[in-house]
Order: C-alpha cells, then structure tokens, then sequence
C-alpha cells in the first residue's frame, strides 16, 4: 500500500533557519531574548506554501558570543503571504522598498531549549532545514537534527 504525498503530515515538524542578514540591533535581540512576534521567507526561494503548512515550529538559529547556535522554538500561530516593503520595521528587522511576495510566519511564545545546540560553520545543502520537537528538544549536536536514529 503506498500513501500519497499529499496525504502526509508532520504535526510535530519544525523549520530550523537562520535570520536575514544586515537585520537590526533590536531584531536580533527580541530573537535573543524570547520576545520576537514574526520570521519571513521568499515565496520564490524559500519553502513551498504548502509545506510551510504542515510546520508548526520555528527555531531561529541565532548568533550569540560569535557561534551560530539555536535556543530555542516558537509555536507558528499562522503564515501568509504579504509584500516584502508592506511588513513594519519591528517584524522585518529591516527596510526594505522590494515588492517581492515573502511568507509571514506568526509566531507564539518562545519555548527554550534545556542547552543549546551549536552549528557548524558549514551545513551544506539548503540553508533551512527541517526536523521534529523531540529531536530538537534532545539534540546535543546540530547533526543529532538530521539523523536516523
């Protein structure tokens, strides 16, 4: 018997990904601190509509004492499509005049991780990645996200 795709779910899934590039002081530290309300993605470059869907967490992979790593998650309370230059300064983090359609993730409360999970320099491939709540809340390692167990 084969299950068709369209038939799958992930509720337990999370999106791991960092943040823009050039983002303000303060967007980085309500990201830091637990108290960030939104995270945005290119529709065109970034995952489909439909799997974002299925995602419901997100964990900003964040830089802290010059190390890439991940503290934490937030529940996604919803996601849709807004105009890169229509989002506010306090959810961007950014300026931006760019008409480009992005996904606005909402986000929940900051759930935090009993330790870190540091990144490597290099993690190759695709820069978001996926991954469970149980993996995330046991990982030691940026790899324990990804493997088999």
């Amino acid at each position: 018997m084969r299950i068709p795709v369209t038939g799958l779910e992930y509720p337990e899934e999370v999106l791991v990904a960092p943040l823009g590039r050039g983002r303000s002081t303060q967007y980085e530290g309500d990201y830091l601190s637990g108290k960030a309300k939104a995270y945005h993605v290119d529709v065109l470059k970034g995952p489909s509509a439909r799997r974002l869907q299925s995602v419901r967490w997100f964990a900003p992979i964040l830089k802290r004492d010059g190390a890439r790593v991940v503290l934490g998650v937030y529940p996604i309370k919803g996601c849709g499509e807004i105009r890169r230059c229509d989002m506010e300064l306090e959810l961007s983090g950014a300026p931006s005049n760019d008409e480009r359609m992005v996904h606005k993730i909402d986000l929940g409360s900051w759930m935090s991780l009993d330790r870190p999970i540091v990144i490597p320099d290099w993690m190759g491939g695709s820069w978001f990645r996926y991954t469970t709540k149980d993996r995330i809340e046991s990982a030691a390692h940026f790899r324990d996200l990804s493997e088999t167990k």
